[in-house]
């Protein structure tokens, strides 16, 4: 009986400190400014399931979203795509426009978008009248654009097709985005993943049990998703930190895809133009690994005779300049970078 309340003693010795301490630290993340797990979100307003693609936009949207950052209205047409209504007449000048977020225009107005600048500059230049068909969708590898081209080509019937291609993001190809219960996320995520009050929460555990209790720690402690955040971040780091170092192979993989897509388009009557996403960091530094990407993706190209957009010197000039190309907190491309990327277009019309 000593020993019994001898040990209880010391555990209290010991959990009670330790209570505190974390009750204390509670308190000072609290003031800090950090929170309980929040969710920006709700995907399931504006994702749908798709057999063929993993994912679309919903059709006929109008919702707002936004971050910290930015809020802009994001309305989509009856075929999902953020874009004005489709009126096709087959004998115009039709181009057909592939990519992701930045393609799709990811927290700016529909009209800043490289596209319809493109649209508006090219209008009755040569007696050209283009009509840009935009079906850019947020976090499409390359393998999902190819696999929509087909339908998209033989409903729009392109003169061109521009592809825009995330230098970045080329581990989707890898590791793409898919749907799941109303919201995307990495399928190597999947395991990791849970919904609970209509909202999906990442966890650290695959044990339903353990994510159940983690569950509650993320929705009321500020510490807890502090601390399993930085878990997670640092783990999603040394994951792309791998696809990196495989980042030149996944560059060729890139090159071969455009050029098979060129291939078959071509066969059909239109013609391709790559064009590369890069960025630059806070420091105006453009990542080495992107560059390598580009560089390799760029001679492929040029040996399969496929244009290619040589963004990078226009990009580095406004950079050198002092030019910030992406939108605060957000590395997506402002207002400024779709107008240069629309500028270099341009030049190949």
């Amino acid at each position: 009986m000593h020993h019994r309340s001898k040990f209880f003693s010391t555990l209290a010795l010991v959990l009670v400190p330790l209570a505190v301490l974390l009750l204390v630290l509670e308190g000072g993340f609290r003031i800090a400014g950090y929170t309980p797990y929040v969710f920006e979100r709700n995907e399931s307003d504006y994702v749908r399931h798709d057999s063929l693609l993993e994912y679309t936009y919903a059709k006929n949207l109008d919702v707002p979203v936004w971050n910290e950052n930015y809020q802009v209205e994001v309305r989509t047409n009856s075929l999902g795509f953020r874009d004005e209504e489709w009126n096709i007449n087959p004998d115009a000048n039709n181009i057909l426009v592939l990519g992701d977020s930045f393609t799709a225009g990811f927290g700016l107005p529909k009209e800043k978008r490289w596209a319809d600048i493109f649209e508006d500059s090219l209008s009755g230049r040569n007696n050209l009248h283009p009509k840009i068909y935009n079906a850019a969708i947020s976090g499409y590898s390359l393998q999902q654009m190819a696999a929509g081209a087909s339908g998209l080509f033989s409903k729009v019937q392109p003169q061109k097709v521009i592809i825009g291609v995330y230098l970045a993001g080329l581990e989707r190809m890898k590791d793409p985005y898919i749907y799941f219960e109303g919201y995307t996320v990495r399928k190597s995520q999947v395991k990791y993943v849970g919904k609970k009050e209509n909202q999906l929460y990442f966890f650290l555990f695959r044990n339903e049990f353990l994510q159940n209790r983690e569950y509650s720690l993320l929705k009321h402690s500020a510490l807890y998703n502090f601390v399993q955040t930085r878990i997670r971040y640092l783990a999603y780091n040394r994951q792309k930190n791998e696809m990196i170092s495989n980042n030149e192979a996944l560059a060729k993989e890139a090159g071969y895809l455009l050029s098979e897509l060129s291939g078959k388009l071509k066969d059909a009557g239109a013609e391709v133009i790559v064009l590369p996403v890069i960025q630059h960091n806070a420091e105006g530094v453009f990542d080495p690994y992107v560059l390598k990407a580009y560089e390799i993706v760029k001679e492929q190209m040029a040996n399969q005779d496929i244009d290619f957009v040589d963004l990078l010197p226009a990009f580095k000039i406004e950079v050198e300049k002092g030019a910030n190309l992406w939108i605060n907190g957000d590395s997506h491309w402002n207002e400024r970078a779709h107008q240069l990327a629309a500028e270099e277009l341009l030049k190949d019309f």
